[in-house]
């Protein structure tokens, strides 16, 4: 076969680094699911690299949805997403927001702050 397609050598495939990330997650869940810190780790470098589109092909994307559609399954179970942000600021220094079932998967929100903040801000959940 490597004769009639020209080839020196046989492919080879290796993954890449968000199909390895997506593999670590599935492992921590099924062996470590009490390790909320090595799983926020590695969801977070998963969503800080994902392109526009996605990750880097069609397996990359599949493989890491995948692996975070298995991490919300599992904490759905075990976790509540119902809970509310607090601030210090009386005077409308930013809305406060509310976190539950219905705004789950909504998009990101921006915090509206004022120019007269004080230095230090109190968060409350």
């Amino acid at each position: 076969m490597l004769k009639k397609l020209g080839l020196k050598q046989p492919y080879t495939y290796r993954f890449s680094g968000g199909e390895t990330s997506a593999l670590a997650l599935r492992a921590v869940l099924a062996f470590a699911p009490q390790d909320i810190d090595t799983m926020f780790a590695v969801k977070n470098w998963l969503l800080i690299r994902r392109e526009k589109e996605g990750w880097q092909n069609t397996k990359t994307t599949a493989l890491v949805l995948r692996a975070l559609m298995e991490d919300e399954i599992i904490s759905k179970n075990s976790t509540s997403t119902d809970f509310k942000l607090l601030t210090n600021l009386t005077e409308g220094g930013f809305e406060s927001f509310e976190f539950n079932q219905q705004n789950l998967y909504a998009p990101e929100r921006k915090l509206k702050l004022k120019s007269n903040i004080p230095q230090t801000l109190h968060l409350e959940k």
